[in-house]
């Protein structure tokens, strides 16, 4: 629970399907094989490590907030066992990155890099560490393409698209909860500066944008298996911002983040539809 182990399954689900999307478009060949799935294993590991991090770095923000519900401030894990196993973790990442290539291996270093830095310097500074986070799993299709061939398919960036300004959306609206705990550690994030309401409206037109970005591959062909996960997608975001506009409590923030976290998978599953 601390390393949000759902969060790294999701970054290696896209790996194995950026580079199966990479394959297809590049006139190569694509099977689940170990040597499709090796080069997930190095980001699944960081991920696990930099929500660990974030946590543990956050831990007074969540104290603040009353978060009894992580780990750490739950008391069900201690801080120097979290930050030994987050270190552990990023580093066994990185050496496995090191064994994929040499851009994989830029690209790994450089996020985990910017994760470690993050709730210090990135995440106090309004919109850049929301942009960081939905970056992160943006990257995850770059870095599937860099595993296949050295050259960005149009297709892939199409997806990074989509995928950041979901990511974004996903990020303000989950950032609201924590406002009164940044507040009263001094940070800055942008849902402090612009409300509630104001942040759920801008959270509406990413995700909007993100929408408007996932038809485009189908070239207004609504009915297929991409399409109906796509529904299913695009309906789920939808849901998250009309239980925030209507009620922002501890019940419906969770809610909001269970459903845009089912989108992410559902969006995911629909990209997979078209490497076949």
């Amino acid at each position: 629970k601390l390393s949000r182990i759902e969060h790294s399954a999701l970054v290696a689900i896209a790996i194995v399907i950026s580079q199966a999307l990479s394959a297809k478009f590049s006139g190569g060949s694509f099977s689940i094989s170990y040597a499709s799935l090796f080069p997930a294993l190095g980001p699944f590991f960081i991920t696990a490590g930099a929500f660990i991090l974030n946590d543990y770095f956050g831990f007074e923000t969540d104290r603040l907030n009353g978060r009894k519900d992580r780990p750490l401030v739950g008391g069900r894990i201690g801080k120097e066992i979290a930050l030994r196993a987050a270190v552990f973790l990023m580093c066994l990442g990185l050496l496995l990155s090191l064994f994929v290539n040499f851009n994989c291996f830029a690209i790994a270093v450089v996020f985990a890099f910017l994760s470690a830095i993050y709730d210090k310097v990135l995440k106090p500074l309004p919109l850049v560490g929301n942009v960081f986070i939905a970056s992160s799993m943006a990257i995850s299709f770059i870095y599937g393409n860099f595993a296949v061939v050295n050259e960005l398919q149009p297709i892939i960036l199409l997806f990074v698209g989509i995928s950041f300004f979901a990511g974004i959306g996903r990020e303000l609206i989950i950032t609201l909860r924590d406002v009164e705990g940044d507040g009263k550690i001094g940070a800055k994030t942008l849902p402090m500066i612009l409300g509630p309401k104001n942040t759920i409206l801008l959270a509406a037109l990413l995700f909007g944008i993100a929408i408007m970005l996932s038809w485009q591959p189908m070239q207004m062909q609504y009915v297929s298996p991409y399409a109906f996960l796509i529904y299913a997608n695009n309906l789920l975001l939808i849901k998250s911002l009309l239980l925030l506009a209507n009620k922002q409590d501890g019940k419906n923030f969770k809610k909001a983040r269970n459903y845009t976290l089912a989108a992410i998978l559902l969006g995911l599953l629909a990209f997979g539809v078209l490497s076949l």
